[in-house]
């Protein structure tokens, strides 16, 4: 899967007269070209972003050059297949910004098999691969892990 930036930016005075005038870009790609493309001139000042292909919400009028900015980051940083296509959630999970997340993308775990805090904790605790003596006064040690809470404070961490 290739891990790019896509956006279909038009001519918003063309757009406003009835004429769908506009191109797909992918990022990062210098505003001049943009302009002479989409035929931004005197007359015709204004674009809209009206399509995207990303793994994160781009809105109508976000800045073209902080979008090629994290474009040009994205092409910088090897980025994990299972953070590229959760990186939505990851952003709403973690209320971080886009550049943030991909230069931390390293320090993401990620697992599906994960459903609420006691799944995390139990998984943290295997993780950890530690042999633990099968009993403990006639019980499993395992008994005596809290893995709920153990979970919840990892989520929080």
């Amino acid at each position: 899967m290739s891990q790019e930036i896509n956006i279909w930016v038009s001519n918003l005075g063309k757009y406003n007269e009835g004429i769908l005038q506009g191109a797909w870009f992918t990022l990062p790609t210098e505003m001049s070209e943009i302009r002479k493309e989409i035929g931004l001139n005197e007359r015709y000042e204004e674009w809209a972003i009206h399509d995207y292909e990303a793994p994160f919400k781009i809105s109508e009028y976000d800045d073209i050059g902080t979008l090629n900015e994290i474009a040009e980051l994205i092409e910088e940083t090897e980025i994990p297949d299972v953070v590229w296509n959760n990186m939505s959630e990851l952003l709403d999970y973690f209320s971080g910004s886009v550049p943030d997340l991909i230069e931390n993308c390293e320090n993401f775990m990620i697992n599906s098999d994960i459903e609420n805090e006691y799944d995390l904790g139990q998984a943290y605790i295997e993780d950890l691969d530690v042999e633990f003596p099968r009993t403990y006064l006639g019980n499993t040690i395992e008994s005596y892990i809290d893995y709920k809470s153990l979970g919840r404070d990892i989520a929080l961490s």
